[in-house]
């Protein structure tokens, strides 16, 4: 009997580690297998002439699709294994969809001419005479044009005391936005010290430089293999196109001499190309994760942020 039970404590065992290391193999392939990506942009002038190619492919081709943007039409597929996921394919169940609807309509059409064939068809008196209509005016005389008039008066009253009321009530809202604005500066300059303690603090410097150091290296690791190009661009409003510029200067560290930016302060313009290949792993975000959890300055730092108040 004991034989038994050890021969079956065995087993569960045996099939519980077989369990536990598929598992543990399924999270390694996650997190090391690669995310292979490609994309080719090009643009000769204007919006219509954009052409978008992306391509993607991860677990040794187990997962793979692609999405093209030519000619203003969009195509994509996704393959998973052996199942194939297109836009065509829903393309082409809509319209047998709408032809079921359209055989439904016209099977009721059709249900509803043979009932309004079999009812009866009712017969119209022409001897009756329509009833003569007495007006207001002709019983009471002129009292409906004073009525009138008074209705028109207290039309009159009424706008303008509604007009009033909406003149007096935005002056009321500035007035009331003015206060409040003023009350939250005052309130800032009252806890500007206290502000200023606590981001001077050595933990929350500490924790500060940490998360800006995990940053660039975060940014190194998506980096791609391969990035070149270059683009020419510019807004009828050259204001938007320096605010363009000034958001594509932020990503410099990324895209640094690769890709040549050509802004265009005079007319509204887009044209280049742009050739971005790379590769991304699980494994660097889940690097990153960890430094940053087990940082003693930042699990300091974030207990202070969530017992801050001013």
């Amino acid at each position: 009997m004991l034989h038994i039970l050890l021969m079956i404590l065995k087993i569960i065992g045996i099939i519980a580690a077989v369990i536990l290391g598929l598992i543990i193999l399924a999270v390694l392939v996650v997190i090391f297998a690669p995310l292979k990506y490609t994309l080719d942009a090009k643009c000769q002038g204007t919006l219509e002439t954009l052409n978008v190619k992306i391509r993607f492919s991860w677990l040794f081709h187990l997962i793979s699709g692609y999405c093209y943007y030519e000619e203003k039409e969009t195509d994509w597929q996704m393959r998973i294994a052996w199942k194939k996921i297109n836009i065509k394919e829903d393309e082409e169940a809509e319209p047998k969809s709408q032809k079921t609807k359209q055989e439904n309509d016209e099977i009721r059409s059709e249900k509803v001419s043979e009932e309004e064939e079999i009812k009866p068809a009712k017969q119209v008196c022409d001897d009756e005479e329509p009833k003569e209509e007495i007006t207001v005016g002709e019983k009471e005389g002129n009292e409906p044009k004073r009525h009138n008039r008074s209705k028109v008066k207290r039309k009159k009253r009424s706008f303008l005391v509604n007009i009033i009321f909406k003149i007096k009530s935005f002056f009321e809202k500035i007035k009331y936005t003015i206060t409040k604005i003023y009350d939250n500066i005052k309130l800032i300059g009252e806890k500007k010290d206290k502000i200023i303690e606590f981001l001077e603090h050595e933990a929350h410097r500490g924790a500060f430089s940490k998360i800006k150091q995990e940053t660039v290296r975060l940014i190194r690791f998506l980096k791609p293999k391969e990035l070149k190009g270059r683009v020419h661009f510019g807004f009828d409003d050259p204001y938007v196109t320096g605010k363009v510029l000034a958001g594509l200067s932020i990503l410099y560290p990324f895209y640094g001499n690769h890709i040549i930016i050509e802004p265009d302060f005079s007319e509204r313009v887009l044209e280049g190309d742009i050739h971005v290949k790379g590769k991304l792993r699980g494994i660097h975000e889940v690097i990153i994760f960890f430094h940053i959890l087990f940082n003693k300055d930042i699990r300091t730092t974030y207990k202070h942020i969530k017992n801050f108040k001013l």
